[in-house]
């Protein structure tokens, strides 16, 4: 769940007098205050009394940071019927967070019963007013469930987004117009949108910086360049990056304990590429201890990211009982995940292979 944000007031003359008036900027402001430990000393519990009186004077700010405090059970007794209603309540005020957050809640199923086309509603609703994470999620809703969604309409909402010079939204417009997303293609002004979010610490900038001169794109063709963008990324906190780095310490300047670095630094940022390779290397005992428990755990961790090929490793690992519970239930359901994943990511050999273990269950 996301919090809303308050933007301290430039003065604060006599701000609990203020409050003690009814003072909606001060009460959201003191509330913040506490809930941050911003100034004084953090208590959830003053956050939820600061907060309770400025929703009380309708502020949609102060209803989803409640909320949250509510679901959590932070500074008193846990309310998840309550938060999901002051969550409603914001998001009728046109508060993007709320519904964002109402978003989550029927994605998960999180007091409510789980429906993903209600969590898709709200999520679109936030993603029209620029909510960044929600245009993410609406992503994710078309590509793995089938939702459809005009990508000219999400050019816009990146763009929305874009707008106030946030630099994750920045990186993500550039890279409608890198790959001609509901944009016409034009990869020198992706590459304005990278440079711009990347002065400013974007970590996936920098990671696509160092493709574009590790692929020649717009930039002329440079691994010194793109190692010195990689490694900013890595730095950073980019999964992506160590495995870009991985991959070169393994293929174009091997280097076998650069290469397990990197790929396992990959893997414990959750790349899906990264945890998927390490995963083979246990599973085979390449260049390490065999150890398939580690193995499955990896393709799991992989498949949770939607990765087809790990789903189908994972549904072998259940049929054969290697690294994991014999199960041929999750083995079949593994099997199908992949298959549906394959067809998304239009990997043949994904689809062809699943099909097949399929087949002989």
């Amino acid at each position: 769940m996301k919090r809303a944000r308050k933007t301290r007031l430039r003065r604060r003359p006599r701000l609990r007098a203020r409050a003690a008036k009814g003072d909606v900027d001060a009460l959201e402001e003191l509330g913040s205050r506490f809930q941050y430990g911003d100034s004084v000393r953090k208590s959830a519990r003053e956050a939820r009394r600061w907060y309770e009186l400025a929703a009380a004077r309708g502020s949609a700010f102060a209803m989803v940071n409640l909320g949250l405090l509510l679901a959590s059970g932070e500074g008193g007794p846990a309310d998840r019927r309550r938060a999901n209603a002051l969550y409603l309540r914001s998001a009728k005020l046109g508060n993007e967070v709320a519904m964002h957050n109402l978003g989550g809640i029927y994605l998960h199923g999180r007091g409510v019963r789980k429906d993903l086309g209600r969590a898709f509603s709200w999520f679109r609703k936030a993603a029209a007013r620029g909510e960044l994470d929600s245009i993410h999620q609406c992503e994710k809703l078309v590509e793995h469930h089938g939702f459809r969604l005009d990508p000219r309409t999400v050019a816009s909402w990146f763009a929305l987004a874009a707008k106030e010079g946030d630099p994750d939204a920045v990186v993500s417009h550039g890279v409608c117009f890198f790959e001609g997303k509901g944009v016409r293609r034009d990869r020198k002004r992706a590459l304005r949108y990278y440079r711009y979010a990347a002065r400013n610490g974007q970590p996936n900038a920098w990671h696509n910086l160092g493709l574009m001169h590790k692929h020649g794109h717009v930039l002329p063709r440079s691994w010194p360049k793109a190692l010195a963008c990689f490694r900013t990324a890595a730095r950073l906190g980019n999964g992506g990056a160590c495995y870009q780095l991985a991959s070169y310490y393994e293929t174009v300047a091997p280097d076998r304990a650069r290469f397990l670095r990197w790929l396992r630094l990959g893997a414990r940022r959750e790349h899906a590429g990264a945890q998927l390779e390490l995963g083979v290397l246990y599973h085979n005992g390449t260049g390490v201890r065999r150890d398939r428990k580690r193995a499955a755990l990896l393709y799991a961790r992989a498949a949770d990211q939607n990765h087809g090929w790990a789903m189908y490793l994972l549904g072998l690992c259940h049929r054969d009982g290697e690294g994991a519970e014999k199960d041929l239930a999750a083995a079949r359901q593994w099997f199908e995940r992949a298959v549906e994943a394959g067809r998304v990511e239009k990997d043949l050999e994904t689809v062809r292979e699943a099909r097949k273990a399929l087949a002989a269950l």
